[in-house]
């Protein structure tokens, strides 16, 4: 009787975690099915910020040196971007293997997202900063600091990288280290032949749109990474919620053979009796 009892609470746990992943796998998709249809609008505005200050950069980098050439030690900075709640995966894990792939072992972190930061706690790197509050409240206030925090480190550090993970579909989420300085040079890049008049000095002008371009490059992986984080915890709730299911279906069909043992033993010994 007492297998019984203890058959009869697993059930019920087993039932409750199924309404929580179910409901938490619902959230997911909810909250990706927004992100969504925003993402194609980051993606358009990030790629006109860029191509603006390639431009500008092409057109004043006679007279511009960037802190960077002055440097002779060659060091990283990067930034990692991970999951600000847990229940998605391997989706952090799979960001500090990443940094070995690229060996980056001993580049200096910025961490952005909760659970990522417990994952970086336990490596071996220097983690100058960390940002424990990523949602999509906070994306546009985050890439303003981070475009601050760069542009405070830039005569420190020859390389400024980001660390994110992107969603390459919906299914399938991927580490991808990007290089915001210096400035990655691009093979069929044509240098612009337009003369421009200044009417401001054009080194004010390359501050700004060099702000710009941190910005929303940095607005842009803080926002993918959340379109992944929510794709990837979908999939692992999903997965969840398919093993509650057949673990319970397992489970009840145990509870019922060992109830009806127990019922043909007492219908035995009682028949037995006359």
């Amino acid at each position: 009787m007492t297998q019984l009892i203890h058959i009869r609470q697993r059930i019920k746990a087993i039932e409750t975690t199924k309404k929580i992943t179910h409901a938490m796998r619902l959230i997911s998709m909810s909250t990706h099915a927004q992100l969504k249809h925003r993402a194609h609008f980051v993606a358009r505005y990030t790629h006109a910020m860029r191509s603006s200050y390639r431009q500008i950069w092409h057109i004043a980098k006679e007279k511009i040196q960037p802190p960077q050439a002055l440097l002779k030690q060659k060091k990283h900075l990067i930034f990692i971007v991970g999951s600000q709640k847990g229940l998605c995966g391997n989706f952090n894990v799979y960001l500090l293997y990443s940094l070995k792939e690229f060996h980056h072992e001993a580049a200096d972190l910025i961490v952005i997202g909760k659970k990522i930061l417990e994952y970086a706690q336990h490596q071996e790197h220097t983690i100058l900063r960390s940002y424990s509050d990523l949602s999509l409240r906070t994306l546009f206030q985050y890439a303003q600091e981070l475009t601050t925090i760069t542009l405070e480190y830039l005569d420190q550090y020859e390389y400024v990288s980001i660390l994110s993970n992107i969603p390459k579909t919906f299914f399938l989420q991927k580490p991808q280290l990007q290089t915001l300085m210096p400035l990655p040079p691009l093979d069929n890049e044509v240098p612009s032949r337009i003369e421009y008049y200044w009417q401001q000095d054009q080194e004010e002008v390359y501050s700004m749109m060099l702000r710009a371009y941190l910005q929303a490059s940095f607005y842009q992986a803080l926002f993918e990474s959340l379109l992944a984080e929510q794709a990837a915890r979908f999939i692992s709730m999903d997965a969840a919620t398919r093993n509650a299911k057949k673990l319970l279906e397992a489970t009840k069909l145990q509870y019922n053979k060992f109830r009806q043992s127990i019922i043909t033993k007492e219908l035995t010994e009682l028949s037995g009796n006359y």
